[in-house]
């Protein structure tokens, strides 16, 4: 999507954590982060949790960032999302 490599760009500039969580596979996510040269500090695949929209991965990552689910910010980019 056009942006998205800046506002990501902005938020690694600004310290603010950032992650990935996709119905896709770990090896998959892994291809596809590489190919595109993205860094997350955290990745949660259906290996690690139920698919979306279960709230079990996001909730994952806002313990990860020793966040309430209420201060993270979620951007979806699918029907379920």
């Amino acid at each position: 999507y056009p942006g998205v490599r800046e506002f990501l760009q902005t938020l690694h500039e600004r310290q603010v954590p950032s992650a990935v969580f996709t119905r896709n596979s770990r090896q998959a996510t892994q291809i596809t982060l590489d190919k595109h040269q993205l860094r997350f500090s955290h990745v949660i695949t259906r290996n690690d949790a139920p698919a979306k929209p279960d709230p079990t991965g996001l909730l994952q990552i806002a313990q990860n960032f020793r966040m309430a689910p209420t201060e993270i910010l979620y951007v979806g980019d699918y029907l379920y999302d």
